[in-house]
């Protein structure tokens, strides 16, 4: 048996803009892990750095880990970093490894660092099982899915083909979260958590990396999806559920099933998917029956109100499509956020004005404007590198609501901070849309919810300049 503790970073220094407005999301892929790892008899502690109060130190004399696995992003690079070096100066015997996007489109990079001792790449819960039984071996080349030192040289191991069957995958352990800590601004339940009910994207986004989940559609059976959601509500108390897939209703008859089955379970649960679908995978039939299931938000990846655009960055969907899956949901009694990219290859001061104009029209309850971020592993990453359009080669700030790390052909790194600052004021200081947003204030929370977010808006994107 081999003592393994996941650690979670702390986001704090990436969202400190917009605290008290964040999401704070539980590590479900580090759940999934736990729950293989403890199947195969080892024991799994979670330490989630941005549910609790208490620091690597304490964990690492309580629990005494064989092991320490971090999971993350670009993003979370340099926090990774840190925790990874305090645990080795703290015990250099414990083996670290960690896995996540940015591990697997740069595994050779990340392996080199001295305080990793193992990457995983892909898909993770088959391989960490087989490393957890084997890393102690000195050969390790029939592992796959990994990368790690060997005679001072990085050996990087074929990838893993992805879990067809996720049926097979245990439920998460929830058992091992904080499940008391989480929380999304938008929520109306008490108690909230997420799931995930497939994995992989058919589509070609060119800002959107797939490294892990490939381009596969692979969804869970409705049946497993209910079984999980039935668990957390009565054995958790949990009333309100975040489906984090990027493709939740690409199959649409099992996205009716799925509602059908919360109905018929007598699940009262209200959800949301706060990750973002596509426009064109609904129809008003469809989020009637998601509303009837205790549905009461959808997110949609809009990117741009430029036809032109829309299409250069694959996103491959009409903007008349998306004005008229708004309207049904006004219609039916749904908020719906919508996210868009300011800053992405080819965009003119006049595309990002009609994005601005765009998310006017077609209403949404929130929009989230972001600017670009290149991920490594990305199209547009590459494209940005090869033109040397990249300013930055440091990761840690690759980040969310700071100045961007790259110009374009048409707009500086200046102009595209402005123009993200001028999307937040123009949308959000819009009569109409603080008439329609008052309108709406029925309840207590969401009275709550509206100020909290009005005081983020205002206080970090419209009157306070990068």
């Amino acid at each position: 048996m081999t003592k393994v503790l996941l650690v979670n970073p702390s986001y704090a220094r990436l969202f400190q803009k917009i605290k008290g407005s964040e999401w704070i999301a539980p590590p479900l892929g580090l759940a999934y892990l736990a729950a293989v790892l403890e199947k195969a008899g080892h024991e799994v502690k979670i330490f989630d750095m941005q549910a609790e109060e208490i620091t690597i130190e304490h964990e690492l004399k309580s629990f005494s880990p064989d092991m320490v696995g971090v999971y993350f992003s670009t993003p979370f690079y340099t926090d990774v970093m840190q925790i990874l070096t305090q645990v080795k100066e703290l015990n250099p015997k414990i083996v670290t490894l960690v896995g996540g996007p940015h591990p697997t489109v740069v595994p050779e990079e990340t392996a080199k660092q001295k305080c990793i001792d193992f990457v995983v790449h892909g898909e993770g819960e088959e391989t960490i099982t087989e490393l957890v039984e084997k890393y102690k071996s000195k050969d390790l080349s029939d592992v796959k899915g990994i990368a790690y030192k060997k005679n001072k040289r990085v050996v990087v191991n074929p990838p893993r083909p992805l879990i067809k069957n996720l049926d097979s995958i245990p439920f998460p352990a929830h058992h091992l979260l904080k499940m008391d800590r989480y929380s999304h601004p938008l929520m109306r339940g008490r108690k909230i958590m997420s799931v995930l009910t497939s994995r992989g994207c058919p589509y070609n986004c060119t800002f959107c990396t797939k490294n892990i989940f490939g381009s596969t559609f692979r969804a869970r059976s409705a049946e497993n999806v209910l079984e999980e959601i039935e668990l957390l509500v009565k054995n958790y108390g949990v009333n309100e559920i975040n489906i984090i897939d990027d493709n939740f209703n690409v199959d649409r008859k099992r996205t009716m099933e799925i509602c059908k089955g919360i109905i018929d379970r007598g699940l009262k649960i209200k959800w949301s998917t706060p990750n973002g679908i596509r426009a064109d995978t609904v129809d008003r039939e469809l989020i009637q029956i998601m509303k009837r299931s205790g549905c009461y938000s959808l997110s949609f990846g809009i990117e741009s109100g430029s036809p032109r655009i829309v299409q250069s960055i694959n996103k491959n969907i009409k903007l008349g499509v998306i004005r008229e899956v708004f309207k049904i949901c006004r219609d039916e009694g749904i908020e719906t956020v919508a996210f868009f990219i300011i800053g992405l290859p080819g965009e003119t001061a006049e595309d990002i004005q009609m994005t601005i104009d765009f998310a006017k029209e077609i209403q949404p309850d929130v929009a989230d404007f972001h600017m670009l971020i290149p991920l490594p592993g990305t199209p547009i990453y590459d494209y940005l590198k090869q033109n040397n359009l990249l300013l930055e080669t440091d990761w840690s700030k690759y980040s969310f609501h700071i100045e961007p790390v790259f110009r374009t052909n048409e707009l500086s790194k200046q102009e595209i901070a402005e123009w993200y600052h001028r999307a937040y004021k123009e949308f959000y200081t819009d009569p109409k849309y603080i008439i329609n947003r008052i309108s709406k204030m029925t309840t207590m929370s969401g009275i709550r919810n509206n100020i909290r977010g009005f005081k983020t808006i205002f206080s970090s994107f419209i009157f306070k300049k990068e």
